[in-house]
Protein backbone atom coordinates (compact mmCIF):
# COMPACT_ATOMS: atom_id res chain seq x y z
CA UNK A 1 0.00 0.00 0.00
CA UNK A 2 0.96 3.25 -1.00
CA UNK A 3 1.61 6.83 0.72
CA UNK A 4 2.26 8.68 -2.06
CA UNK A 5 4.67 9.05 -5.27
CA UNK A 6 7.52 9.28 -3.18
CA UNK A 7 7.26 5.35 -2.22
CA UNK A 8 6.02 3.91 -5.79
CA UNK A 9 9.58 3.00 -6.11
CA UNK A 10 9.17 0.42 -2.96
CA UNK A 11 6.37 -1.59 -4.51
CA UNK A 12 8.83 -3.16 -7.42
CA UNK A 13 11.98 -5.33 -7.25
CA UNK A 14 14.71 -3.78 -9.01
CA UNK A 15 18.54 -4.26 -8.62
CA UNK A 16 20.74 -1.60 -7.01
CA UNK A 17 22.28 0.64 -10.00
CA UNK A 18 19.85 0.55 -11.94
CA UNK A 19 17.54 3.12 -13.71
CA UNK A 20 14.54 1.83 -15.61
CA UNK A 21 13.09 4.13 -17.92
CA UNK A 22 11.50 2.07 -20.39
CA UNK A 23 8.07 2.35 -19.61
CA UNK A 24 6.60 3.23 -23.15
CA UNK A 25 8.09 -0.31 -23.86
CA UNK A 26 7.08 -2.30 -20.84
CA UNK A 27 5.96 -1.31 -17.60
CA UNK A 28 7.15 -3.40 -14.31
CA UNK A 29 4.59 -4.94 -12.36
CA UNK A 30 4.47 -3.76 -9.19
CA UNK A 31 5.30 -6.59 -6.42
CA UNK A 32 1.48 -6.65 -5.14
CA UNK A 33 0.23 -7.05 -7.96
CA UNK A 34 2.46 -10.50 -8.73
CA UNK A 35 1.12 -11.85 -5.15
CA UNK A 36 -1.83 -11.14 -6.15
CA UNK A 37 -1.68 -12.88 -10.02
CA UNK A 38 -0.14 -16.12 -7.64
CA UNK A 39 -2.79 -15.83 -5.20
CA UNK A 40 -5.36 -16.43 -8.08
CA UNK A 41 -3.20 -19.39 -9.53
CA UNK A 42 -2.34 -20.87 -6.31
CA UNK A 43 -6.15 -21.16 -5.76
CA UNK A 44 -6.76 -22.81 -9.74
CA UNK A 45 -4.37 -25.67 -8.39
CA UNK A 46 -6.42 -27.03 -5.52
CA UNK A 47 -9.51 -29.13 -5.43
CA UNK A 48 -11.42 -27.84 -2.52
CA UNK A 49 -12.11 -24.35 -3.50
CA UNK A 50 -14.90 -22.82 -6.25
CA UNK A 51 -12.88 -19.87 -7.35
CA UNK A 52 -15.64 -19.23 -10.61
CA UNK A 53 -17.53 -16.58 -8.13
CA UNK A 54 -14.34 -14.70 -6.96
CA UNK A 55 -13.10 -14.66 -10.70
CA UNK A 56 -16.14 -12.88 -12.04
CA UNK A 57 -16.23 -10.43 -9.06
CA UNK A 58 -12.38 -9.62 -10.08
CA UNK A 59 -13.34 -8.36 -13.69
CA UNK A 60 -16.40 -6.82 -12.18
CA UNK A 61 -13.86 -4.86 -10.10
CA UNK A 62 -11.81 -4.23 -13.21
CA UNK A 63 -14.24 -2.20 -14.76
CA UNK A 64 -14.67 -0.25 -11.98
CA UNK A 65 -10.92 0.36 -11.52
CA UNK A 66 -11.12 1.72 -15.40
CA UNK A 67 -13.69 3.61 -15.04
CA UNK A 68 -12.49 5.78 -12.69
CA UNK A 69 -9.26 6.15 -14.36
CA UNK A 70 -10.95 7.52 -16.94
CA UNK A 71 -13.72 9.39 -15.56
CA UNK A 72 -16.31 7.11 -16.63
CA UNK A 73 -18.91 4.56 -15.74
CA UNK A 74 -18.21 0.59 -15.09
CA UNK A 75 -20.86 0.10 -17.98
CA UNK A 76 -18.97 2.03 -20.34
CA UNK A 77 -16.13 -0.38 -19.73
CA UNK A 78 -15.37 -3.57 -22.17
CA UNK A 79 -12.48 -5.62 -20.96
CA UNK A 80 -10.15 -6.63 -23.81
CA UNK A 81 -6.60 -8.33 -23.37
CA UNK A 82 -4.82 -5.45 -25.24
CA UNK A 83 -5.08 -2.35 -27.20
CA UNK A 84 -5.40 -4.04 -30.25
CA UNK A 85 -8.47 -5.36 -29.36
CA UNK A 86 -9.82 -2.42 -28.39
CA UNK A 87 -8.99 -0.43 -31.65
CA UNK A 88 -10.41 -3.80 -33.73
CA UNK A 89 -13.74 -2.86 -31.80
CA UNK A 90 -13.82 0.44 -32.43
CA UNK A 91 -13.45 -0.01 -36.13
CA UNK A 92 -15.68 -2.67 -36.87
CA UNK A 93 -18.50 -0.93 -34.41
CA UNK A 94 -18.98 2.19 -35.96
CA UNK A 95 -21.21 1.90 -38.94
CA UNK A 96 -19.07 2.44 -41.87
CA UNK A 97 -20.46 2.53 -45.52
CA UNK A 98 -18.55 1.78 -48.70
CA UNK A 99 -16.61 5.34 -49.58
CA UNK A 100 -17.08 6.76 -46.05
CA UNK A 101 -13.56 7.45 -44.77
CA UNK A 102 -11.41 7.40 -41.40
CA UNK A 103 -8.28 10.05 -40.80
CA UNK A 104 -5.02 9.14 -38.76
CA UNK A 105 -1.95 10.71 -38.41
CA UNK A 106 0.95 9.29 -40.46
CA UNK A 107 3.24 8.75 -37.14
CA UNK A 108 0.49 6.23 -35.26
CA UNK A 109 1.72 3.10 -34.28
CA UNK A 110 0.88 0.30 -36.14
CA UNK A 111 -1.66 -0.94 -33.31
CA UNK A 112 -3.88 2.45 -35.41
CA UNK A 113 -3.37 1.52 -38.60
CA UNK A 114 -3.90 -2.02 -38.84
CA UNK A 115 -7.69 -2.32 -37.63
CA UNK A 116 -8.65 0.43 -40.09
CA UNK A 117 -6.59 -0.60 -42.95
CA UNK A 118 -8.70 -3.70 -42.52
CA UNK A 119 -11.69 -1.86 -43.56
CA UNK A 120 -10.51 -1.11 -47.25
CA UNK A 121 -11.55 -4.57 -48.14
CA UNK A 122 -15.27 -3.22 -47.36
CA UNK A 123 -14.61 -0.05 -49.37
CA UNK A 124 -13.78 2.54 -46.53
CA UNK A 125 -11.06 4.71 -47.37
CA UNK A 126 -8.16 5.32 -44.66
CA UNK A 127 -6.12 8.71 -45.32
CA UNK A 128 -3.31 9.64 -43.27
CA UNK A 129 -2.48 13.00 -42.31
CA UNK A 130 1.08 14.13 -42.41
CA UNK A 131 3.02 16.57 -39.80
CA UNK A 132 5.72 17.26 -42.89
CA UNK A 133 8.48 16.86 -39.91
CA UNK A 134 6.55 19.42 -37.57
CA UNK A 135 4.05 17.70 -34.72
CA UNK A 136 0.01 17.14 -34.98
CA UNK A 137 -2.72 19.79 -34.40
CA UNK A 138 -6.37 19.86 -34.22
CA UNK A 139 -6.46 22.69 -37.07
CA UNK A 140 -4.49 19.96 -39.62
CA UNK A 141 -6.82 17.59 -38.95
CA UNK A 142 -9.37 19.94 -39.05
CA UNK A 143 -8.51 21.03 -42.21
CA UNK A 144 -8.86 17.53 -43.82
CA UNK A 145 -12.07 16.64 -42.62
CA UNK A 146 -14.26 15.77 -45.64
CA UNK A 147 -17.71 14.90 -46.67
CA UNK A 148 -17.16 11.72 -46.48
CA UNK A 149 -15.26 11.47 -43.33
CA UNK A 150 -16.79 8.82 -40.09
CA UNK A 151 -13.96 9.14 -37.74
CA UNK A 152 -10.37 10.37 -36.90
CA UNK A 153 -8.53 8.15 -34.57
CA UNK A 154 -5.44 9.56 -32.57
CA UNK A 155 -3.18 8.19 -30.11
CA UNK A 156 -3.52 10.32 -26.93
CA UNK A 157 0.79 10.48 -26.51
CA UNK A 158 2.50 9.08 -29.91
CA UNK A 159 4.60 6.60 -29.38
CA UNK A 160 8.44 7.76 -30.86
CA UNK A 161 8.40 11.38 -29.44
CA UNK A 162 6.22 11.62 -26.17
CA UNK A 163 3.86 14.19 -28.21
CA UNK A 164 0.37 14.72 -26.03
CA UNK A 165 -2.40 15.35 -28.80
CA UNK A 166 -5.13 18.07 -27.52
CA UNK A 167 -7.59 15.28 -27.26
CA UNK A 168 -10.12 18.15 -26.36
CA UNK A 169 -10.09 20.53 -28.78
CA UNK A 170 -9.95 16.62 -31.51
CA UNK A 171 -12.76 15.90 -29.31
CA UNK A 172 -14.76 19.31 -30.11
CA UNK A 173 -14.14 18.74 -33.85
CA UNK A 174 -15.20 15.35 -33.99
CA UNK A 175 -19.17 16.48 -31.99
CA UNK A 176 -19.63 19.51 -34.66
CA UNK A 177 -18.60 17.88 -37.56
CA UNK A 178 -20.70 15.00 -36.37
CA UNK A 179 -18.18 11.98 -36.44
CA UNK A 180 -17.01 9.14 -34.46
CA UNK A 181 -13.85 9.82 -32.44
CA UNK A 182 -11.45 7.49 -31.34
CA UNK A 183 -8.06 7.56 -28.67
CA UNK A 184 -5.80 4.76 -28.67
CA UNK A 185 -4.62 6.21 -25.41
CA UNK A 186 -2.03 3.27 -24.91
CA UNK A 187 0.83 5.37 -23.97
CA UNK A 188 -0.54 8.30 -21.93
CA UNK A 189 -2.95 6.14 -19.33
CA UNK A 190 -1.69 5.57 -15.87
CA UNK A 191 0.82 8.38 -16.17
CA UNK A 192 -1.42 12.02 -18.04
CA UNK A 193 -4.26 12.66 -16.12
CA UNK A 194 -7.76 12.29 -18.97
CA UNK A 195 -11.10 12.15 -18.30
CA UNK A 196 -13.37 11.06 -21.23
CA UNK A 197 -16.21 13.22 -20.87
CA UNK A 198 -14.48 16.47 -21.60
CA UNK A 199 -12.73 14.95 -24.83
CA UNK A 200 -15.61 13.45 -26.33
CA UNK A 201 -14.00 10.76 -27.42
CA UNK A 202 -16.46 8.19 -28.75
CA UNK A 203 -14.22 4.95 -27.73
CA UNK A 204 -10.68 4.77 -25.92
CA UNK A 205 -8.79 1.77 -26.17
CA UNK A 206 -5.90 0.90 -24.02
CA UNK A 207 -3.91 -1.81 -22.87
CA UNK A 208 -2.33 -2.82 -19.52
CA UNK A 209 1.26 -3.35 -20.00
CA UNK A 210 3.40 -0.14 -20.09
CA UNK A 211 2.11 2.88 -17.97
CA UNK A 212 -0.89 1.02 -16.13
CA UNK A 213 2.24 -1.96 -15.02
CA UNK A 214 -0.09 -4.92 -15.43
CA UNK A 215 0.51 -8.10 -16.99
CA UNK A 216 -0.05 -9.23 -20.93
CA UNK A 217 -3.37 -9.86 -21.64
CA UNK A 218 -5.11 -7.09 -19.92
CA UNK A 219 -6.62 -3.81 -20.88
CA UNK A 220 -10.25 -2.16 -21.78
CA UNK A 221 -12.19 -0.19 -24.21
CA UNK A 222 -14.64 2.51 -23.08
CA UNK A 223 -17.23 3.19 -25.16
CA UNK A 224 -19.46 5.94 -24.49
CA UNK A 225 -23.31 4.78 -22.97
CA UNK A 226 -25.06 6.85 -25.81
CA UNK A 227 -23.76 4.85 -29.02
CA UNK A 228 -24.07 1.62 -27.61
CA UNK A 229 -27.49 1.15 -29.85
CA UNK A 230 -26.58 2.46 -33.19
CA UNK A 231 -23.05 0.69 -33.87
CA UNK A 232 -22.61 -2.23 -35.13
CA UNK A 233 -22.10 -6.03 -33.42
CA UNK A 234 -18.73 -7.32 -34.22
CA UNK A 235 -18.36 -10.24 -36.65
CA UNK A 236 -17.36 -12.26 -33.54
CA UNK A 237 -20.15 -12.52 -30.37
CA UNK A 238 -19.54 -14.79 -26.89
CA UNK A 239 -22.16 -15.69 -24.68
CA UNK A 240 -21.14 -13.60 -21.70
CA UNK A 241 -22.17 -10.43 -23.76
CA UNK A 242 -25.95 -11.85 -22.34
CA UNK A 243 -27.31 -11.60 -18.72
CA UNK A 244 -28.08 -14.92 -17.10
CA UNK A 245 -29.21 -15.15 -13.75
CA UNK A 246 -26.37 -12.96 -12.49
CA UNK A 247 -23.05 -15.34 -11.93
CA UNK A 248 -25.62 -18.79 -11.30
CA UNK A 249 -24.79 -21.23 -13.86
CA UNK A 250 -26.49 -23.70 -12.81
CA UNK A 251 -28.92 -23.62 -15.37
CA UNK A 252 -28.39 -21.89 -18.53
CA UNK A 253 -29.85 -24.23 -20.93
CA UNK A 254 -33.32 -22.34 -22.23
CA UNK A 255 -33.46 -19.67 -20.28
CA UNK A 256 -34.05 -15.83 -21.67
CA UNK A 257 -30.97 -14.39 -22.35
CA UNK A 258 -30.80 -10.63 -22.11
CA UNK A 259 -28.41 -8.41 -24.24
CA UNK A 260 -25.57 -6.79 -21.70
CA UNK A 261 -27.24 -3.52 -21.12
CA UNK A 262 -23.29 -1.77 -21.26
CA UNK A 263 -20.42 -2.10 -22.96
CA UNK A 264 -19.66 -5.73 -21.70
CA UNK A 265 -21.66 -6.65 -24.60
CA UNK A 266 -18.55 -6.25 -26.55
CA UNK A 267 -16.93 -9.05 -24.11
CA UNK A 268 -16.53 -12.05 -26.56
CA UNK A 269 -15.30 -14.59 -24.05
CA UNK A 270 -13.87 -16.03 -20.95
CA UNK A 271 -10.82 -13.72 -19.76
CA UNK A 272 -7.57 -14.23 -18.46
CA UNK A 273 -8.47 -14.06 -14.88
CA UNK A 274 -5.42 -13.97 -13.67
CA UNK A 275 -3.75 -11.67 -15.33
CA UNK A 276 -6.71 -9.10 -14.23
CA UNK A 277 -5.81 -10.01 -10.63
CA UNK A 278 -2.71 -8.15 -11.19
CA UNK A 279 -4.11 -5.55 -13.54
CA UNK A 280 -6.80 -4.64 -10.49
CA UNK A 281 -3.72 -4.12 -8.16
CA UNK A 282 -2.21 -2.00 -10.35
CA UNK A 283 -4.72 -0.09 -10.99
CA UNK A 284 -5.66 0.45 -7.43
CA UNK A 285 -2.25 1.30 -6.43
CA UNK A 286 -2.30 4.29 -9.47
CA UNK A 287 -5.24 5.58 -8.25
CA UNK A 288 -4.16 5.58 -4.67
CA UNK A 289 -1.23 7.55 -5.39
CA UNK A 290 -3.54 9.57 -7.88
CA UNK A 291 -2.40 10.16 -11.62
CA UNK A 292 -2.28 14.19 -11.40
CA UNK A 293 0.11 13.40 -8.35
CA UNK A 294 2.10 11.11 -10.77
CA UNK A 295 2.34 13.57 -13.83
CA UNK A 296 3.54 16.06 -11.72
CA UNK A 297 6.02 14.01 -10.17
CA UNK A 298 7.13 13.25 -14.02
CA UNK A 299 7.16 16.61 -15.37
CA UNK A 300 9.64 17.60 -12.55
CA UNK A 301 11.80 15.20 -13.59
CA UNK A 302 10.98 15.92 -17.29
CA UNK A 303 12.68 19.27 -16.68
CA UNK A 304 15.47 17.83 -15.34
CA UNK A 305 16.02 15.39 -18.01
CA UNK A 306 15.27 18.13 -20.79
CA UNK A 307 17.57 21.16 -18.80
CA UNK A 308 20.28 18.38 -18.43
CA UNK A 309 20.47 17.50 -22.57
CA UNK A 310 20.28 20.73 -23.32
CA UNK A 311 23.88 21.00 -21.75
CA UNK A 312 25.21 17.85 -24.00
CA UNK A 313 26.70 18.64 -27.07
CA UNK A 314 25.56 17.09 -29.81
CA UNK A 315 22.00 16.51 -28.17
CA UNK A 316 19.13 17.28 -29.86
CA UNK A 317 15.86 16.87 -28.38
CA UNK A 318 12.99 15.46 -30.95
CA UNK A 319 10.41 16.03 -28.53
CA UNK A 320 7.89 19.00 -28.32
CA UNK A 321 8.51 20.69 -25.14
CA UNK A 322 5.63 22.77 -24.84
CA UNK A 323 4.06 21.94 -21.54
CA UNK A 324 0.38 20.95 -22.91
CA UNK A 325 2.44 18.64 -25.41
CA UNK A 326 4.47 17.00 -22.65
CA UNK A 327 3.62 13.65 -21.46
CA UNK A 328 5.99 10.84 -20.02
CA UNK A 329 8.40 10.25 -22.97
CA UNK A 330 11.36 12.29 -24.09
CA UNK A 331 13.04 11.45 -26.99
CA UNK A 332 16.68 12.83 -28.09
CA UNK A 333 19.01 12.06 -30.75
CA UNK A 334 22.89 12.14 -31.34
CA UNK A 335 25.18 10.79 -34.61
CA UNK A 336 24.63 7.39 -33.26
CA UNK A 337 21.99 6.34 -31.38
CA UNK A 338 22.06 2.72 -31.65
CA UNK A 339 25.76 2.44 -30.36
CA UNK A 340 24.02 5.10 -27.88
CA UNK A 341 21.13 2.56 -26.52
CA UNK A 342 23.58 -0.14 -26.39
CA UNK A 343 25.91 2.24 -24.36
CA UNK A 344 23.34 3.24 -21.85
CA UNK A 345 21.82 -0.19 -21.58
CA UNK A 346 25.59 -1.22 -20.61
CA UNK A 347 25.68 0.88 -17.94
CA UNK A 348 21.93 -0.25 -16.58
CA UNK A 349 19.98 2.58 -17.87
CA UNK A 350 17.16 0.96 -19.70
CA UNK A 351 15.68 3.41 -22.81
CA UNK A 352 14.54 2.19 -26.01
CA UNK A 353 16.02 3.21 -29.69
CA UNK A 354 12.74 4.42 -31.61
CA UNK A 355 12.44 6.16 -34.92
CA UNK A 356 16.26 7.24 -35.13
CA UNK A 357 15.92 8.63 -31.47
CA UNK A 358 17.00 7.93 -27.83
CA UNK A 359 13.12 7.38 -26.52
CA UNK A 360 13.34 7.92 -22.34
CA UNK A 361 9.88 7.30 -20.50
CA UNK A 362 9.74 8.44 -17.19
CA UNK A 363 6.84 7.11 -14.77
CA UNK A 364 5.89 8.04 -11.19
CA UNK A 365 8.08 4.92 -10.11
CA UNK A 366 11.06 6.96 -11.27
CA UNK A 367 13.77 9.46 -9.35
CA UNK A 368 16.04 11.91 -9.53
CA UNK A 369 18.99 9.36 -9.35
CA UNK A 370 17.40 8.05 -12.71
CA UNK A 371 17.55 11.03 -14.66
CA UNK A 372 20.97 11.87 -13.35
CA UNK A 373 22.45 8.18 -14.48
CA UNK A 374 21.25 8.98 -17.96
CA UNK A 375 22.53 12.32 -18.36
CA UNK A 376 25.90 11.02 -16.97
CA UNK A 377 26.03 7.84 -19.36
CA UNK A 378 24.99 10.03 -22.46
CA UNK A 379 27.30 12.42 -22.37
CA UNK A 380 30.45 9.88 -21.35
CA UNK A 381 29.46 8.69 -24.14
CA UNK A 382 29.56 11.72 -26.22
CA UNK A 383 33.04 12.41 -25.02
CA UNK A 384 34.09 8.48 -25.68
CA UNK A 385 32.67 9.40 -29.21
CA UNK A 386 34.28 12.60 -29.49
Amino acid sequence: MSNGVASLRSELTLPDGVAYLNWASQGIIPNGSLDAMMSLLRLRGRTDVDIAEREFEGADRARSLAARLIGASAAEICLTTSTSVGLNIAAQAIPFKPADEVLLLDAEFPANVVPWRNLERRGVKVRTVSVAGGFPSPELLDAQVGPRTKAISVSFVQFHDGFRNDLAAIGSICRKRGIYFVVDAMQGLGVCPCRVKEIDAHFVATGGTKWLVSPYGTGFCYIRQDILDRINWLPAQGWLAFEYLGHDFSRIINVERRLMPGARRFEVGTLPWHDFAGFDASLKLLLEVGVEAIYAHVARLYDRLAEGLSTIDGVTVKSCLERPARSGILSFSVSDAAGLCEFLLSKGVFISHREGAIRVAIHGFNNEEDIDRLLAATESFGKAEG
